[in-house]
This record gives C-alpha cells, sequence and structure tokens, in this order.
C-alpha cells in the first residue's frame, strides 16, 4: 500500500502542487557565509533546526526489506503526512533548517538502487516540499545503515559519482547546502589529517577533491565539511584547511561526546569544546553543528544538567545547531504523526560511569528553539 503512496507524493510535487525550483537569484532566502557569519537573504542568520532521515532510505531497498524499520517509518511517514510534519517543526518547534541525509549508493548510476534515477527523483521532491514550506535544506551524503549504504569510513570514487549525480539539480538555489561526506572516520594524527585532506591515492579520496568536484559543476552553495572520528574532533586540523575558490565552506561537527566526563564542571568542559571544535571560530572559519542529541547510550554523570550550558554555549559563540532527529522516535520525539511531541530528560539517572537508557533533550532544544 505505501509504494502508490510514495509515487503519488512524488507525482504531485512533481506536477505543480507545489512551486517549482527557482534560481538562486530570484530567492531572498539564499545562504551565505561571511568570516564566521552566516546570512540568509543578506541578513544575520543562525541556522538553526533537525536531521530528517526521510529522504535517506532508496525505496527498493525497502521493497526488499533492508530497511532499518526507524528508517522506513521516517520514509513512510514523510510520504503520508509530510505537510503536516514540516508545519510541526516549523510552528511547534520553531525549526528553520533541516539536514536531509541522503543515499550515496542511491545517487550513485553505477549501483542498482540508482534505480533509473528514481531516488533522485524522491529526493528532488522533498527537497521541494521542504524549500516551499520555507526551510533551509542542507544535503548530507550518507554511507551509513539508514541510507542501505556499504558504510565506507571514508569519501570514495563513489562519493564523486554521486555528487555528480545530485549536485547539478541544486545549484540554482542557495538555500540548499552540500554537507560532502558524513562522519569521515579519519583519527587526528597528521596523516589521518592528511588523508582526509588529500585522500590515500588508492580507495580514499580526499575532501579537497570533493570541494573541487563540486565547485568544478557550478555550485556556489555553501559547503559542510566534516572533521575527523565521525565529525567529533577538529584538533590539529588547522594546518590542513581545505581550499574553497568560491570562499563559501564552512566545517561542521558532531559533539556527541560533549560532556566529557563524569561532574565535569562546565568551566572544564568549555576548555575541551574550544580544543575539540571552537578554535576554527577563532581562525576565522564558520563552523556548525550538524548532528547533536543529549544521547541517553552516552549518559555520564551529571549530563542531564550541562545540557543548557552546553545550547548556551553554542549560541553564544555563534554555532548554529541541527539536533537528531525530528523523525527518530526517541530521540528529539516521542512520537511522530500526528503531534511529534518531545522526549525530555526528566528523571535520567547517570551513575558510575555507567549507561542509562532514557529519553532524551527534545524539550530542552525545542524552548531554546523558539528563543532562537
Amino acid at each position: 500500500m505505501l509504494k502508490p503512496l510514495h509515487a503519488l507524493l512524488v507525482g504531485l510535487m512533481l506536477a505543480g502542487t507545489l512551486a517549482p525550483p527557482v534560481q538562486a537569484d530570484e530567492r531572498n532566502d539564499a545562504v551565505r557565509v561571511t568570516g564566521t557569519k552566516w546570512l540568509r537573504g543578506g541578513q544575520p542568520f543562525f541556522p538553526h533546526g533537525f536531521n530528517m532521515v526521510a529522504l535517506a532510505t532508496p525505496r527498493k531497498c525497502i521493497d526488499e526489506g533492508k530497511a532499518p524499520g526507524w528508517a522506513k517509518r521516517a520514509h513512510d511517514t514523510f510520504a503520508q503526512h509530510g505537510d503536516a510534519e514540516l508545519a510541526a517543526a516549523k510552528g511547534n518547534w520553531s525549526a528553520d533548517t533541516l539536514r536531509f541525509q541522503v543515499s550515496q549508493v542511491a545517487l550513485d548510476p553505477e549501483h542498482p538502487y540508482y534505480a533509473d534515477g528514481s531516488y533522485l527523483t524522491w529526493v528532488k521532491a522533498g527537497v521541494a516540499k521542504a524549500r516551499a514550506a520555507g526551510f533551509t535544506v542542507v544535503l548530507s551524503m550518507q554511507d551509513q545503515v539508514a541510507t542501505c549504504g556499504d558504510v565506507n569510513f571514508m569519501p570514495s570514487q563513489r562519493t564523486i559519482r554521486s555528487w555528480k549525480t545530485l549536485a547539478p539539480n541544486f545549484t540554482g538555489d542557495h538555500g540548499v547546502l552540500f554537507e560532502l561526506f558524513n562522519e569521515p572516520r579519519n583519527d587526528t594524527s597528521e596523516a589521518g589529517w592528511k588523508q582526509w585532506r588529500d585522500g590515500d591515492g588508492a580507495a580514499v579520496v580526499g575532501h579537497q577533491q570533493l570541494v573541487d568536484t563540486v565547485r568544478g559543476l557550478g555550485a556556489r552553495n555553501v559547503l559542510l565539511v566534516n572533521g575527523a572520528a565521525l565529525a567529533e574532533r577538529f584538533e590539529g586540523m588547522w594546518p590542513h584547511r581545505l581550499n574553497d575558490p568560491v570562499g563559501q565552506l564552512a566545517y561542521a561537527t558532531h559533539p556527541y561526546y560533549w560532556h566529557f566526563a563524569a561532574n565535569n564542571t562546565v568551566e572544564r568542559n568549555r576548555v575541551r569544546w574550544e580544543e575539540r571544535f571552537a578554535y576554527v571560530l577563532d581562525r576565522g572559519a564558520p563552523m556548525i553543528v550538524t548532528e547533536w542529541n543529549a544521547h541517553h547510550d552516552a549518559c555520564r554523570a551529571g549530563m542531564p544538567g550541562m545540557v543548557e550550558p552546553f545550547l548556551s554555549y553554542l549560541r553564544e559563540r555563534g554555532i548554529p545547531l541541527l539536533t537528531h532527529a525530528f523523525d527518530v522516535e526517541g530521540t528529539m520525539v516521542k512520537g511522530m504523526h500526528p503531534n511529534w511531541e518531545p522526549t525530555t530528560l526528566d528523571g535520567s539517572r547517570c551513575v558510575n560511569n555507567e549507561p542509562v537508557r532514557g529519553p532524551d533533550a527534545g524539550g530542552n532544544v525545542r524552548d531554546r528553539f523558539r528563543t532562537w
């Protein structure tokens, strides 16, 4: 039953139910970076919003029964209730930016999940829907479980082919940002950063080649680049920083391990936040958090009380925040359609550094977004 609904959604989107994409110079919400500052439509902008799994999973993978259940639910909820979902994110939660994870394998014409471009059609339709609802959009190239990828640890020639498929469809809309590769797993050694930047001359493609490829396609969109160790860390990166001829590149971190030790003070944590990622701002480059949650699996003593200081720190430092995720139950939201009510950290207990199962920080995030 869901397959016709999926096809109907795409058909309605492409048949003109939504306004067609317009050229960047026709819109007033183009996103740019200047120094460490963010602008939208030429005005100061502090992006805040959510990750969305909705577009991550290829239909062919779902039909084969290979998709994780939570990813299938995200896909199906957006297919059936996308308007309500976007309205809840924007209205009830005051989000202005959505980060859509997209499948590297399904954007590669050499992979079966490409399916004659049907997955690309799904992505284009979903982005058009979000843009028509007024959101800035991030497209994040992913090779992980939700995208039915091979879980390669670093960019490859497949990443190049997939950007050649995806980017040309959005070069005319600078309200769409490109996150070049989700969560590379190089370490923070000199050799690790060299591999991150320049590849290894064999299987691994460097991030500089990704930048050059996308710019060679004519894209002037803002590019987002993840740091080392699943985007957690930027220590040692600066000597290997990337060159963007357009000057529209920002660095993206996923600071899930943001509360570093049991009963750490705010002051000690702030030092670590600076060392891990925020020093990049002091070097003059923009920074953004493209994934974060007060994650119960990483619970440490004192963690619930550190949520608000961490959110305050990001705002103080001018680091935008996209949290994970608006369409995965038990992270930001307790459930999806029809309410998308937030999780909370009420009753969380972190004892002896042992992980404690429990709800997450959706309520804290919603309250902050309403003031941002």
